[in-house]
């Protein structure tokens, strides 16, 4: 399956081993959302002013590094 969706892959800037193994270890990775870095970010930023209460917000936001190793920064 992943050899006929390579191109779609390469196609979208995503290299498939980077893609496959995001996918195999998602829940290693990922909390609440897979997206970019830089949208990682923002979604963390709005949910803390939308008042979610995180017990360390400035500190620490799981997925950042598999953010940048699957879409690049």
């Amino acid at each position: 399956m992943l050899e006929k969706n390579q191109s779609v892959l390469e196609g979208i800037g995503i290299a498939s081993v980077s893609w496959l193994d995001s996918a195999n270890t998602f829940h290693r990775h990922y909390f609440v959302a897979a997206v970019s870095e830089s949208s990682l970010m923002h979604f963390h930023r709005n949910r803390i002013k939308a008042g979610v209460d995180f017990k360390h917000p400035h500190k620490w936001i799981r997925g950042t590094r598999a953010a940048k190793r699957l879409y690049g920064t």
